[in-house]
């Protein structure tokens, strides 16, 4: 019997055009994917993909599928959202994650003010590196996240809280704190970047568009999966960063570099459930 999972998997395998690159961005194995395909094409009788060299295509009969496909998960999604309208109050165990920094910059105030209103409500707060938390997130673990700058997914849903502006940042007498950002530029590489960790399911830092718009080529000495550890990296060493302005903000060690008028690099921070889950009371407690 073809379930609404398969479905959902059929439409990712068109959405990223690919059942391996499907399987790593909604975190299930590629034989999954295919096995989901193939019970839906036995349920229907007909093929939906062709096979053309080493890529697989949809067919006409695949094209019609995934369009009724869209509108029948279109169809789903509004009645969850309607059901989540019946009530507003939270009743319950939730488990409510964030990344490190905003885990402890961001959460506690959203809390102190959902304890007084919810009653009934229990909540266990998770600071986790943000591709972890989406994986859980995603799996169910965790039933609402707080993190910057996720990429889309076909299996997440997300609403962003606030946005900013992602600034190459040091320790405060750092020898490049009084450069011109064209002497910046020449002499930044002299001295070991520290980024973020790159992974698939969020944005990466380690070639940003903001670099390669200023030929920087950053001299990666160090990955990182938490703001707040980065910190204490710039504040202890020569090394320099691409943070987000608020972290570079809360910590008065730290401080922005020289930079050009037209600098573009902009964040979003994220609020981030499960589409499969109904959450809209959650959603509105943490939004609002």
């Amino acid at each position: 019997m073809i379930t609404l999972e398969n479905i959902k998997h059929f439409i990712a395998i068109v959405d990223y055009n690919g059942v391996n690159k499907a399987a790593s961005r909604i975190y299930l194995s590629a034989s999954s994917l295919t096995r989901s395909v193939q019970i839906i094409e036995t349920g229907i009788g007909k093929k939906l993909f062709n096979r053309v060299g080493k890529n697989v295509l949809l067919n006409e009969d695949g094209k019609q599928f995934y369009q009724e496909a869209m509108k029948l998960i279109a169809n789903y999604d509004n009645l969850l959202n309607f059901s989540e309208t019946l009530t507003d109050e939270l009743t319950g165990n939730f488990a409510i994650g964030a990344s490190h920094f905003l885990a402890s910059h961001y959460l506690p105030s959203r809390l102190k003010k959902m304890n007084q209103t919810h009653k009934k409500a229990v909540f266990s707060v998770f600071a986790l590196d943000t591709s972890l938390l989406i994986k859980k997130v995603h799996n169910g673990e965790i039933d609402m996240g707080v993190v910057f700058s996720p990429k889309e997914s076909l299996s997440i849903e997300s609403e962003t809280l606030f946005t900013g502006t992602l600034y190459l940042c040091g320790r405060k007498n750092h020898p490049l704190m009084s450069k011109t950002f064209p002497q910046l530029k020449k002499e930044i590489n002299n001295y070991p970047a520290t980024i973020h960790r790159p992974h698939d399911s969020v944005e990466r830092c380690d070639n940003h568009p903001a670099f390669l718009e200023n030929d920087i080529v950053p001299q990666i000495e160090t990955y990182w999966d938490s703001d707040l550890f980065a910190k204490e990296i710039l504040a202890q060493s020569d090394a320099w960063s691409m943070m987000p302005d608020v972290v570079i903000d809360s910590d008065p060690r730290i401080a922005k570099f020289s930079h050009p008028k037209n600098w573009t690099a902009p964040y979003e921070v994220k609020l981030i459930w499960n589409k499969n889950k109904p959450l809209h009371a959650l959603r509105n407690a943490l939004f609002v």
